[in-house]
């Protein structure tokens, strides 16, 4: 089992907190199918899901919620603090709230464009 072998101490530790002994596995009280449920029924701030995913725990629906209030909550913020304002005098929209997988698109600039030129030239 590769997932074993790089995160066996996560593994082990998930399994100890839910009273099974990784132990069993070798002794055969325990079956690897019994322990495949087991690591895929963990949830997603187990200590197995934080070491997939380089020690940050796995967002949950409600996460995802609480970023969209946050979200919302900004942007009427903003509306409301530039609602008398002319289009030139307004400030900048506030950045989206940053969620795992989706990162901020930065926007190119002519000195970019130069080195992309510099670079794809034959």
């Amino acid at each position: 089992m590769p997932l074993l072998r790089e995160h066996g101490d996560a593994v082990e530790a998930d399994l100890a907190y839910r009273g099974f002994d990784l132990l069993d596995l070798w002794r055969g009280t325990l079956s690897p199918r019994k322990v495949d449920i087991l690591i895929r029924g963990l949830p997603p701030d187990s200590a197995t899901r934080q070491s997939l995913n380089d020690g940050l725990p796995l967002w949950r629906q409600t996460d995802f919620i609480l970023a969209d209030l946050v979200d919302a909550t900004a942007y009427e913020t903003w509306v409301i603090a530039n609602k008398d304002l002319e289009r030139h005098n307004r400030k900048p929209m506030p950045e989206p709230y940053p969620r795992p997988g989706l990162e901020v698109k930065k926007k190119i600039t002519a000195a970019d464009l130069a080195a992309f030129r510099a670079r794809t030239r034959r």
